[in-house]
């Protein structure tokens, strides 16, 4: 499996841990002529499927395959860019899966880089959570079109600290839920300015947040 190829072979905890009790529920299928068109609403149905980190449960949302089935049809190959996008849809809850910790006791979740309910404003990186999980899935998807990515302007900082830390630092931070101090201390340690490197990472939040508004 792709995932359990580039995770590092010290921080697997989360995947084997989850991927044993993983629910998946397709709707391949939901019959599309059923689903009104005024009920989609592309804002609303930014991406194919949703992971739940509390009940480790991945959905593929009906609405949103049909959405991606009528975007297919103005392609030159309606089945390969319809099957693409779902599958690095999938793939991209996949990863989140891997590389989630969810506490019953305390009903806190770590996600990639991030971390809620949060206590500190270091701990809110769901921008580059969504960055870093959305290269993953269209690493493992050859031929994708990174443009179409929701988070193509996350996934771009991504690939940016990547060529600048290295993909080790990044992987290993995302899927053992260090947040984003491994990654500060190394961009510390090429030019030593520990307020620079926080408020890159407070930018690249409030970015996420207001990319809609």
């Amino acid at each position: 499996m792709f995932l359990d190829k580039i995770i590092p072979e010290n921080c697997k905890e989360n995947f084997y841990r989850n991927i044993k009790t993983v629910k998946i529920k397709l709707n391949f299928d939901t019959d599309f002529s059923k689903i009104d068109d005024n009920t989609i609403n592309k804002k609303k149905y930014t991406t194919t499927a949703g992971y739940n980190t509390k009940k480790n449960s991945l959905t593929i949302l009906p609405e949103t395959l049909k959405m991606i089935f009528e975007i297919a049809k103005d392609t030159k190959d309606p089945n390969d860019f319809f099957w693409k996008q779902v599958n690095v849809d999938i793939l991209h809850e996949l990863a989140h899966m891997a590389s989630t910790k969810y506490d019953e006791e305390t009903d806190k979740s770590l996600c990639g880089f991030d971390s809620y309910p949060y206590r500190f404003e270091s701990d809110k990186n769901r921008g580059l959570t969504e960055g870093m999980t959305e290269v993953i899935a269209m690493t493992g998807v050859p031929g994708t079109v990174e443009i179409s990515s929701g988070y193509y302007i996350e996934a771009l900082f991504i690939n940016q600290l990547i060529q600048i830390v290295g993909s080790e630092v990044m992987l290993s931070s995302y899927f053992t839920n260090k947040g984003t101090k491994e990654i500060e201390n190394s961009l510390n340690n090429i030019l030593d300015e520990p307020v620079l490197s926080n408020t890159l990472f407070r930018k690249i939040e409030d970015n996420f947040y207001l990319r809609d508004v």
